[in-house]
């Protein structure tokens, strides 16, 4: 069974539709949401009972809609998915130290630079596997 969420998502609402309420009507969104189920699919295919889908169920919980996405994944992450896949991954395991869902939708908004590295160190720290650099090269057909 899919894992629900507590926000605007529905269990019943196919892949597509889940991607639709996310992106919000924002088209810029809707490419982030396309590559997170894609990068999610390729990521951990020992956790099938999520569908590739757990990437969407976690901004659903965090309340990351729209252009906000679209602003955590250009400005935060800096246009890599991985880094998006990352930073969501490290809120989900605790990595992020002291962030609430409100602290980190608040730090989407301010602007101030996210140590990246750090949280990527974080995350391969709990999912060896866990390899942003061949993500990028297998999304980009290397």
């Amino acid at each position: 069974m899919l894992q629900t969420s507590v926000g605007k998502i529905q269990e019943w609402m196919s892949p597509s539709e889940m991607v639709d309420v996310v992106a919000d009507g924002n088209m810029g969104a809707q490419i982030v949401c396309q590559q997170l189920l894609l990068v999610d699919a390729l990521m951990d295919p020992r956790t099938p009972s999520n569908y590739g889908l757990a990437s969407l169920f976690m901004l659903d919980q965090l309340e990351i809609y729209g252009e906000r996405l679209h602003i955590l994944h250009i400005h935060v992450c800096k246009c890599d998915i991985s880094y998006t896949i990352a930073v969501l991954m490290a809120y989900k395991f605790g990595k992020l130290a002291g962030m609430s869902a409100d602290r980190f939708s608040s730090a989407i908004d301010s602007g101030e630079p996210w140590d990246l590295r750090y949280i990527v160190e974080a995350v391969v720290d709990r999912v060896p596997s866990f390899n942003p650099e061949a993500l990028n090269k297998t999304l980009s057909g290397e």
